[in-house]
């Protein structure tokens, strides 16, 4: 049988669709483990790359977490390149196949799956239970460290839900946008119409002070008239 030991830290069997770690333990969903098969088997081909892009962008930024950013580049163009540590492993001894064997154990439920990356898809998404990308179960930790409960990042079953989603919540933002420029639009034309009553009183202002200088010039001529007028009877 065929595995390879990524990154000397864990072994991921090709057939099985199982990333695990060093004790054996499953740390990432089946997508995700499908997803770096197929990187390194691209790269056995000598090819090395996959794509495109957006179809692989939720599972390779949960193995980028996992993994290490450098462990997986992203090719312009072409989708994504695995170019971490990779050895490959060839055993004689065939394992042996995997049952559905693993039980759901939650209250009501008979079903039960050959791996745990499986069952802890079926948990997430039929009973929303709380696993994250490396198989924590979220609800244990919140007891163990006696703190509130934080929800996880939701889990998706394929690349066209995480895309679908991302869309619903593009289309409430942008919702919530155009009330805010409704908004600045009102509070624009608000602050306008401000600015030209301002104008309006500072030009009164100004013709007010026309006015009172234009009346004492007046008076001053009419003294100095008036002083000539006395002057000319005194004679």
């Amino acid at each position: 049988m065929k595995t390879y030991l990524i990154e000397n830290r864990f072994t991921l069997d090709p057939v099985n669709k199982l990333l695990t770690d060093q004790r054996g333990k499953t740390v990432v969903g089946t997508y995700e483990a499908q997803t770096l098969t197929q990187l390194v088997e691209a790269r056995d081909a000598g090819d090395g790359t996959i794509g495109p892009i957006p179809k692989y962008s939720t599972q390779i930024y949960t193995l980028r977490k996992l993994l290490g950013v450098k462990s997986i580049e992203t090719v312009r163009g072409l989708g994504y390149r695995f170019v971490g540590s990779l050895t490959l492993r060839e055993s004689s001894k065939a394992k042996p196949k995997i049952t559905g064997d693993i039980p759901c154990e939650f209250p009501g439920c008979t079903a039960a799956f050959a791996s745990e990356s499986s069952l802890r898809g079926h948990q997430n998404i039929r009973h929303h239970r709380p696993i994250d990308a490396l198989g924590v179960d979220l609800n244990r930790v919140a007891i163990e460290e006696q703190e509130p409960f934080r929800p996880a990042t939701p889990q998706y079953n394929s690349t066209e839900d995480f895309l679908a989603a991302a869309l619903q919540r593009l289309k409430v933002r942008r919702v919530q946008l155009g009330e805010q420029l409704s908004k600045l639009a009102a509070l624009k034309l608000e602050d306008s119409q401000l600015a030209e009553e301002e104008r309006n009183v500072i030009q009164s202002l100004e013709n007010i002070k026309r006015i009172k200088h234009a009346e004492g010039a007046g008076d001053e001529v009419t003294a100095h008239l008036h002083e000539r007028a006395l002057e000319a009877a005194g004679h």
